[in-house]
């Protein structure tokens, strides 16, 4: 990904920054009797000689993000968390108990990342510190998802203070003689923590389903919509040719009643084993702007752009290699029904498809010559051409020009070339947060020799990731081979240790 991401990957940061308000978020989802057990988790309380600096520490820590919980917009936020992670370091150097600083310190720490650049400017007095600048990728964060471990971490010291507090009633039950409200109290503390859990199952899963109204986890079967869409990846996959991509609006973008909110259409590429474009821009799925057809926007367009210039489709998709389009929205259905550019071939209620009349493909040739078949697999594009009567004639893949890529000519090495298609090099991209400017796609094209030829390109890349992976597969077997070996030796040792026993019992 680092060889690629900035050559490649021409989108904006998907941050899903939420600002300060994020802070709060993990808090407010727990409920608040919680809330009391973290702050006995967090306090060094109940144990027999409690260290007035880990007391005092501790303390500060938590009034740190009380007031941060308080004065969200204050514009001290990111001061005051650096203030707590730093005192969380200074506990942990200090105390004999490294989990709790250590999990204050990661609160504090992913609370900060969590809130996402807007805090991420820091001052200290005259001083001003700018921490996008300190932490690495930080424009990539998708800042609000640290908030997912500050909350577990807080869950932890939340039942580590549970514990405390059961552990301290169940002692004093044995030694005073209000033992029956020590037992009460434990017994509390024990369906406060059983209820929450409980609540939270009954309210977030399916526990009381059928009872409750509604299911929370549906199946297929539950969205009318699924049958329709399962309908047309078949219908893709008997009729669509081989050599064009099939541009797919996003499934998310369907009314949650037909279609619970998800990207189930992308399995179409698996099921259908056909190329295809679409793809969600928030998750990053996709590399390319273009790529994008979620949120009302096709190809990175909003609808309305391309209903308001009805040559902007086509034209696209005659760059792009885009043969079909397979649509939703009403509006496009009814724009491209009237439009002499497409043809519908199939509509099933929910999506139809249009062909265009002029007919775009993936794989062709630049100059005199002819396509004749075309095969895309897992890391390998196959094609046949014939006819090519002179030097000058290039065979062109619509297909981006990731590093990796190795061609052949008839069995032999061949240099790869970039072809850039006419494209507009400025776009406004997914809900109008960031124009991206200068674009361009670098597709394959490799140069043909006369006559017929039979053109291989194949993927593979060796990445840090990928040589772990594969030595990690080569030490596995190994590491089994070993352990097998080892259990024999001990079993062989072991009958044998049996087997001179009753020699032994006989010379005595």
């Amino acid at each position: 990904m680092f060889q690629t991401l900035d050559t490649h990957h021409s989108f904006p940061a998907a941050t899903w920054s939420m600002g300060p308000f994020v802070f709060r978020e993990i808090f407010i989802s727990i409920p608040w009797y919680l809330l009391i057990f973290y702050c006995i988790g967090a306090l060094p309380v109940f144990i027999e000689k409690p260290s007035y600096s880990s007391l005092a520490s501790s303390s500060v820590i938590l009034m740190l993000q009380f007031i941060s919980l308080i004065s969200l917009y204050d514009g001290n936020i990111g001061l005051r968390l650096i203030l707590a992670l730093v005192t969380s370091l200074i506990l942990l150097l200090s105390s004999n108990d490294l989990f709790v600083p250590l999990s204050l310190a990661l609160i504090s720490l992913f609370g900060f990342l969590a809130t996402g650049p807007e805090t991420y400017l820091v001052y200290f007095g005259p001083l001003r510190l700018d921490m996008l600048s300190l932490v690495p990728y930080a424009r990539s964060f998708e800042y609000s998802k640290f908030s997912a471990p500050a909350r577990i971490l807080i869950l932890c010291l939340t039942a580590l203070g549970f514990v405390k507090l059961s552990r301290k009633l169940y002692s004093s039950a044995k030694k005073t003689r209000f033992s029956v409200v020590s037992s009460i109290a434990t017994g509390l503390l024990v369906f406060l923590i059983i209820n929450s859990s409980l609540s939270a199952q009954a309210q977030n899963t399916d526990l009381t389903y059928p009872w409750s109204k509604e299911k929370m986890f549906k199946l297929a079967p539950d969205y009318p919509g699924v049958k329709n869409v399962s309908e047309l990846i078949d219908w893709v996959k008997d009729n669509v040719p081989k050599n064009t991509y099939i541009l797919f609006q996003d499934t998310s973008d369907l009314d949650v009643e037909d279609f619970q909110a998800s990207h189930y259409i992308y399995t179409a590429s698996l099921v259908s084993k056909r190329p295809v474009i679409g793809g969600c821009f928030v998750t990053n799925y996709i590399t390319n702007p273009y790529a994008n057809s979620e949120e009302g926007y096709l190809l990175s367009f909003t609808v309305e752009k391309l209903l308001e210039d009805r040559t902007l489709l086509p034209r696209l998709m005659d760059e792009l290699g885009i043969g079909y389009v397979a649509v939703h929205d009403v509006r496009l259905i009814r724009a491209l029904n009237s439009s002499i550019s497409f043809t519908c071939e199939y509509y099933n209620g929910l999506y139809a498809v249009f062909r265009k009349t002029v007919f775009s493909e993936i794989v062709f040739i630049e100059g005199n010559g002819a396509v004749e078949s075309v095969d895309f697999a897992i890391s390998r594009i196959e094609a046949t051409v014939t006819g090519v009567s002179d030097n000058r004639s290039y065979l062109v893949i619509r297909q981006v020009n990731f590093p990796g890529f190795i061609a052949e000519v008839n069995g032999e090495a061949a240099q790869i070339d970039v072809y850039y298609p006419k494209l507009p090099s400025v776009i406004m991209n997914w809900r109008q947060a960031q124009p991206v400017y200068n674009l361009r796609i670098p597709f394959i094209k490799v140069k043909l020799p006369p006559g017929s030829s039979k053109i291989v390109l194949s993927f593979n890349i060796h990445t840090p990731a990928s040589d772990i992976s594969q030595i990690a597969w080569l030490m596995l077997p190994c590491l089994i081979a070993l352990a097998v070996i080892f259990l024999m030796v001990e079993k062989v040792k072991e009958w044998r240790i049996r087997r001179n026993r009753p020699e032994a019992t006989s010379e005595k």
